[in-house]
């Protein structure tokens, strides 16, 4: 019994327990998800079951809720005309401005200049966005107040530098190993990775938006972006840390021929190097792992200790750039 205790205090801290508790109790959804842990235990495969049940039955309300403004989005999207010019540029942001990023920040968007040749890369922070996007009063407002900060603006920010400008969002957490990366995730219409078969079994959440490619105007992320002006013109706490993803996949629901022209692209192998970030370098594991994929996500988001460790992928990243 204590052991299991253990094994969950750490998968509990691991993943932000309280923080996510606070979501679902945001959510209204908090006593649902204690009874799915209930029924379904605490390990970390029940874990996942319970995270899929429980964004699937919030994804379900967001559904209910903004099923009038879709439609009433889609009607007034079909019958406008737009311009669907898309710029040779990929925008990257960190708010704080490149030179206080942190040094894994920094690689990756040296990488990122490296080896994408043929792009103008602009670098978006607290102190240019305004050159480039303006947001509805109402939702400015609630970005000067904080209301609207962090993960949340950045998803507002992305979709309007796209929707009005197109060319490439690439986080600025996204390292290049190479230039080998495939044209089309640059010079597609649309594209952005996706949660593919068997990962998408049970998952509702089926995209990424680390990395998305899109001539201007176009209209999942048109819709998309309207649902969240939407949200947020009513909200002033965030019902789910995913929520652009949510409203993406209700976008789709409505625009299904725009999304199946999307190729098929896994989520997986960009994070694979993410996961041995702090493993002993192994010049095989690298290689196995830059062969499959030239594009990897990775974080900003670890312990000091892990920094200090000496001969990890994480150091030959940084010693690199």
């Amino acid at each position: 019994m204590v052991s299991k205790i253990k094994k969950f205090s750490k998968i509990f801290k691991k993943v932000n327990g309280f923080t996510i508790i606070k979501q679902y109790a945001n959510s209204g959804v908090l006593f649902f998800a204690l009874l799915q842990i209930i029924t379904q235990g605490t390990s970390k495969k029940s874990l996942e079951i319970v995270r899929n049940s429980v964004d699937n039955r919030i994804i379900n309300r967001l559904r209910r809720q903004y099923s009038k403004d879709a439609l009433k989005i889609k009607s007034m999207l079909d019958s406008k005309e737009f311009s669907y010019r898309k710029d040779n540029v990929v925008w990257v942001c960190w708010f704080q401005g490149i030179e206080n990023a942190p040094d894994i920040v920094k690689s990756c968007i040296d990488s990122l200049r490296n080896h994408v040749y043929n792009k103008e890369i602009i670098v978006i922070s607290c102190e240019n966005y305004r050159k480039y996007i303006t947001f509805p009063e109402k939702i400015q407002e609630k970005v000067d107040k904080g209301i609207i900060s962090g993960a949340h603006l950045s998803d507002l920010l992305r979709l309007e530098l796209l929707t009005n400008y197109g060319g490439s969002w690439v986080d600025a957490t996204v390292y290049f190993s190479d230039d080998n990366y495939p044209n089309f995730i640059f010079d597609s219409d649309f594209f952005l990775y996706q949660k593919l078969k068997p990962a998408l079994d049970g998952n509702p959440l089926v995209i990424s938006n680390w990395f998305i490619t899109s001539r201007a105007n176009h209209p999942l992320l048109l819709m998309t972006k309207e649902l969240l002006y939407s949200y947020w013109s009513k909200n002033n706490r965030i019902i789910h840390y995913f929520i652009f993803h949510m409203f993406f996949q209700i976008a789709t629901e409505h625009y299904p021929a725009d999304w199946n022209e999307v190729i098929p692209s896994s989520s997986s192998a960009p994070h694979s190097l993410l996961l041995r970030l702090f493993d002993d370098y192994n010049e095989h594991i690298w290689n196995g792992i830059t062969t499959q994929t030239s594009v990897h996500k990775l974080t900003y988001k670890f312990t000091k200790d892990n920094i200090q460790q000496l001969d990890t992928f994480y150091r030959k990243i940084i010693r690199e750039y």
